[in-house]
């Protein structure tokens, strides 16, 4: 069976698993990426994975590096501040969300300089 194949039944495999839409990808060479919008964080979909891979299922890809990324709609932000909210940490999801973006490099909004408070942090 073709890797392609593999891949295109481990992201169905992984999307019954979890119960969101996940796609695998090829990015390049033996490059793949594991695609999903919402629901389990990078550990847990990593655990998924692992499991699927140790079976005998998807052999032709447990040779391939394989980069999950999971998206962010909408819902899922509304989901994380409604929590950050109830745990009192939105400044601090906030500010770690916006190191995070610094450091990939993303261009943010100035706020104006008019109040030196005015910072995505504050």
């Amino acid at each position: 069976m073709s890797r392609t194949r593999q891949a295109f039944l481990l992201g169905r495999h992984l999307t019954e698993v979890t119960g969101v839409d996940v796609t695998v990808e090829h990015v390049g060479g033996a490059e793949w990426s594991v695609n999903w919008p919402d629901g389990p964080l990078y550990d847990e979909m990593g655990a998924h994975l692992d499991e699927a891979l140790a079976g005998h299922r998807f052999t032709e890809m447990r040779d391939r590096k394989i980069t999950p990324l999971r998206g962010e709609t909408s819902r899922s932000w509304a989901a994380r501040a409604i929590a950050s909210r109830r745990e009192g940490t939105v400044a601090t999801a906030v500010a770690e969300r916006t190191a995070y973006e610094r450091r990939q490099g993303v261009r943010l909004p100035r706020l104006g300089t008019s109040d030196p408070r005015a910072t995505y942090e504050y």
